[in-house]
């Protein structure tokens, strides 16, 4: 197998893996994504303060769509953290392994 087409086909299964689920209602979750590998997510959009939480050994940059800068940076294994700020955001995940990052709004 040709080193071209592994990576054609690493890139294609890292795509599977990864899945978005938006529902506001139900433990105010407001996206989920899983994945396996590193991703940068689509955007998503938060009214008030939120947290996110982990599952896998992550190292997870917080970026504004807005102006791309960077609002927090989370590393650790197993993790909840708190994001004081409402906002438009993306995230750039990296880690190794099955891994869920889950963002609700905080109560």
């Amino acid at each position: 197998m040709t080193t071209r087409f592994r990576h054609v086909l690493s890139s294609a299964l890292m795509s599977l893996f990864v899945s978005v689920a938006h529902a506001y209602p139900a433990g105010n979750l407001i996206v989920e994504f899983n994945g396996n590998g590193a991703i940068n997510t689509r955007p998503f959009e938060t009214t008030w303060p939120w947290e996110i939480q982990w599952k896998g050994d992550l190292v997870i940059a917080v970026y504004s769509s807005d102006d791309n800068s960077t609002a927090a940076l989370f590393q650790g294994r197993d993790e909840t953290s708190y994001v004081p700020t409402a906002g438009r955001y993306y995230l750039s995940i990296a880690g190794s392994g099955i891994w869920t990052v889950t963002v609700r709004a905080a109560q």
